[in-house]
């Protein structure tokens, strides 16, 4: 029996678009891919592995912001920076942080269906 993890997937969507915040994956020389992003804390045992106090982990959403059947390229941690927005968003909204992805994603991906991405950011 196959598992249909689509829909693992839109929880996972859903439970980051409601704790967490949008932001862009940029790069340069391409334009900036939208993202559900939140912040979370690392785990004691992880805490022991962390070589920089200031690295932070997010989970981004394998899910595109404007349409949630469509799922974003996975981030790539020498070309992308994550930039999160100033709370709440503004009319243009101002940036308020522009973060290193500092290692690889974790990719979080029972099967072969990404449900979302784990990184590990510095400002």
């Amino acid at each position: 029996m196959q598992v249909d993890y689509t829909i693992s997937r839109r929880k996972a969507d859903r439970m980051i678009r409601d704790h967490g915040m949008t932001a862009v994956l940029r790069r340069n020389g391409a334009p900036d891919r939208q993202v559900s992003a939140c912040f979370i804390a690392f785990s004691p045992m992880e805490n022991l592995k962390i070589t920089d106090p200031t690295d932070r982990k997010v989970l981004v959403s394998a899910l595109d912001p404007n349409d949630d059947t469509a799922v974003i390229d996975p981030p790539d941690f020498v070309k992308d920076r994550l930039v999160t927005f100033a709370q709440p968003p503004g009319d243009p909204p101002v940036e308020a942080e522009n973060l290193r992805i500092v290692a690889p994603p974790g990719r979080v991906a029972p099967g072969d269906t990404v449900v979302f991405w784990r990184l590990v950011v510095r400002a």
